[in-house]
C-alpha cells in the first residue's frame, strides 16, 4: 500500500538530528565538487501549487532545515543522477555524496538510510570493527584522535549475506586514519588512488569513502576530499592531520617530521604549504627514517605566497616540489 509523503525536503545534522539551519545546499555533476559553479547542474524547485521553477545555487534551507522559496517549502527537482554537498550556516561540511539517484517523486536527497556516529568519547589508541548487515546503507561519521585508527573488516559472505547492492558510506573527521580491509577471500578493488596495503586508507578531515559491493566477496572503494580548506599553522613539526589541506604559515619556521614518519603517513599522502607571511620557511631533514627529496637540494620556500607541495612516497621518503630556492 502506498504511504503518505509530506514531500519537504529536510536536512538534518547527522551527529546531533537538529535542522541545518540557514544551510547551502549544492547540486552537481557525479563525482564532482557541486560547489565549483562549472561542475553544477540545472535543478528547478517544485513549489507547493505544483508551479516549477529553476533555481541558481546554493540553494539554502530554512530555520527549520526545510528547502524554502519565498518563505514556503519546495522540493528540488533534477532529471539525472547527482553529486551533493550540504553546508551548515558556518560554510562547515555537513554532507557530501559523490553519486546519488534521484527517487521517483523525491527530488533530491542526501542518499542514505541511517547515520551513525563511530567516533567521540575517550581515546582508543587502535579500534578493530568487523562489519556486519548492521552497517549495510549507512552513513558512518568516524571521529579519530591523534594516533587513533580504525580499522573496518568486510568478512566474506559465507559469514554475512550482504544483498546485490550493498554500500556503506564513512566520513572521517579529525587526525589519526581510517583504513578498510577484506576478511578470507574479500577483495576489495581502488579504482583512485585509496593509500597502499593492506587495504582503502583515509585519513584527512573531512575524508569520505564510499565502500559499493560489485560481486560475491568482491567490493570497490572510492573516495573524495570535497574540498580543502586553508588553515594557519604555527606550529613546526607536519603532522598528519596536515594532509589534504591547504597549511599557510605567517611567521619564519623551521619544519620538520615526527621521528619515524611511515607510522603515521600512508604512501601518497600530500601537504600543501604556503607562506603567507615575509618569515623564510625552511625545511629540515632531521626525522629519524625519513628523507626529503628536492631538486638541487633546496629545502626553502623561495618568497612570500610561494606554494609547496610534499607527497610520501612510501616509507618515510617524501618528494617536495613547488617554489623553492636554496
Amino acid at each position: 500500500m502506498p504511504y503518505l509523503n509530506l514531500g519537504a525536503q529536510y536536512f538534518p545534522a547527522f551527529n546531533s538530528g537538529k535542522p541545518i539551519s540557514a544551510g547551502y545546499v549544492y547540486v552537481g555533476r557525479v563525482n564532482f565538487d557541486p560547489e565549483i559553479e562549472a561542475n553544477q547542474i540545472a535543478v528547478n524547485l517544485v513549489l507547493q501549487d505544483g508551479t516549477k521553477i529553476p533555481i541558481e545555487q546554493p540553494i539554502r534551507t530554512s530555520a527549520g532545515g526545510v528547502v524554502e522559496y519565498n518563505g514556503s517549502p519546495a522540493i528540488v527537482e533534477v532529471e539525472s543522477d547527482y553529486s551533493i554537498k550540504v553546508l551548515d550556516s558556518f560554510l562547515n561540511l555537513v554532507y557530501y555524496f559523490a553519486e546519488v539517484s534521484p527517487g521517483e517523486g523525491q527530488g533530491i536527497s542526501i542518499g542514505y538510510s541511517k547515520v551513525v556516529d563511530d567516533g567521540g568519547g575517550d581515546v582508543i589508541a587502535n579500534r578493530s570493527i568487523t562489519c556486519d548487515l548492521s552497517f549495510e546503507n549507512t552513513y558512518r561519521r568516524v571521529t579519530g584522535f591523534l594516533g587513533d585508527s580504525w580499522t573496518y573488516t568486510i568478512p566474506p559472505e559465507s559469514d554475512v549475506e550482504w544483498t546485490e547492492n550493498a554500500e556503506i558510506k564513512f566520513h572521517f573527521n579529525g587526525v589519526g586514519f581510517l583504513r578498510v580491509i577484506g576478511g578470507s577471500g574479500v577483495t576489495i578493488d581502488k579504482p583512485n588512488y585509496l593509500g597502499d596495503t593492506p587495504g582503502p586508507t583515509i585519513r584527512s578531515d573531512g575524508d569520505l569513502m564510499t565502500l559499493k559491493r560489485i560481486g560475491p566477496d568482491q567490493w570497490e572503494a572510492t573516495t573524495s576530499t570535497p574540498f580543502a580548506r586553508p588553515v594557519s599553522r604555527p606550529e613546526s613539526t607536519i603532522s598528519v592531520d596536515w594532509v589534504g589541506k591547504l597549511n599557510y604559515i605567517s611567521d619564519a619556521k623551521v619544519l620538520s617530521f615526527f621521528d619515524d614518519p611511515a607510522e603515521f603517513f600512508a604512501d601518497g599522502d600530500e601537504i600543501h604549504i604556503i607562506q603567507d607571511g615575509t618569515g623564510e620557511i625552511e625545511f629540515a631533514d632531521t626525522a629519524q627514517n625519513s628523507t626529503i627529496n628536492s631538486a638541487g637540494g633546496k629545502m626553502k620556500i623561495a618568497e612570500q605566497y610561494g606554494a609547496v607541495t610534499l607527497k610520501h612516497k612510501g616509507g618515510g621518503d617524501f618528494w617536495l616540489w613547488g617554489a623553492l630556492k636554496s
